[in-house]
């Protein structure tokens, strides 16, 4: 249980006025709460010190896992509500419980004003029940912070990929002309990623990824397939760009891969230099 948790509970129980937190005047949107979206630090959403990247947070002991973010938005069918009965939380506010892979972990959202969710996620306690208690400690942790307006921000040097818009990389004629020019782009919400057609642009942090070692346009990128997927992965200094082929006929082949490998000799060269 976090301090922050504790000290809620104790004063619920105890009835002391001098406990009493203030709660932020909604309804509150996710900018409103969280603050930029593309320069949230995940860790400080719940007080705790964890491995953060672009999207999230994530805090590892054993087989005990938590993670926090991404923020996310667009109709989910898998999402329910959830009763909340901590401390008061703004207006236009609400939690969520999401059914997927609901044997394995627990996931809870925090869900704003504008339907954008921040979702936290708890696998590796000792049944389902402590999982969802766990995550229900982490939002209200965050929501401490939140009423407090302390979510701190990510600092991104000058040539990190996390100022890049993964959208402008890709709307290049050259892009355009491999992926098709009328084909919609949609940007994601935190600004680190782009789906364009069939193909998305993501930046992260350096990841640990499993495939074939290629190179491609003079970079050295891993190759792999993973359902409909087929992904070029590229780690540079501390940071990661994936370009991402979704097969639209069923598993990802060769074609696939092909798709992914033009992209990226078209889009690695732009990157800035670690």
């Amino acid at each position: 249980m976090s301090k922050r948790t504790l000290a809620i509970l104790l004063c619920g129980a105890l009835a002391l006025s001098a406990c009493t937190s203030s709660t932020r005047e909604g309804p509150l949107t996710a900018t409103d709460a969280l603050g930029d979206l593309k320069t949230i630090d995940y860790c400080t959403v719940i007080g705790e010190s964890g491995d953060s990247a672009f999207e999230h947070c994530r805090i590892a002991n054993g087989v005990k896992i938590m993670a926090v973010g991404p923020v996310e938005s667009g109709e989910n069918k898998d999402l329910y509500p959830v009763e909340y009965h901590g401390s008061a939380m703004p207006e236009g506010m609400r939690v969520q419980g999401s059914t997927f892979n609901s044997k394995q972990s627990c996931t809870r959202l925090l869900t704003f004003s504008d339907d954008v969710r921040l979702r936290f996620l708890v696998t590796g306690e000792a049944n389902d029940e402590a999982n969802c208690a766990k995550a229900m400690e982490f939002v209200e942790s965050a929501l401490g912070v939140i009423n407090e307006n302390k979510v701190g921000r990510r600092q991104f040097a000058d040539n990190s990929f996390g100022r890049l818009d993964p959208c402008a990389l890709l709307s290049t004629p050259e892009v355009e002309a491999v992926l098709g020019k009328d084909r919609k782009k949609t940007p994601g919400i935190t600004g680190h990623n782009c789906l364009f057609g069939d193909v998305a642009l993501t930046f992260d942090q350096k990841q640990a990824v499993v495939g074939d070692e290629e190179t491609i346009a003079g970079y050295q990128a891993t190759v792999s397939k993973i359902s409909l997927f087929c992904t070029v992965h590229l780690n540079s200094g501390d940071e990661s760009a994936a370009v991402k082929a979704i097969s639209i006929t069923g598993e990802a082949d060769d074609s696939t891969c092909d798709k992914a490998r033009q992209v990226a000799e078209l889009v690695f060269p732009t990157l800035p230099k670690p």
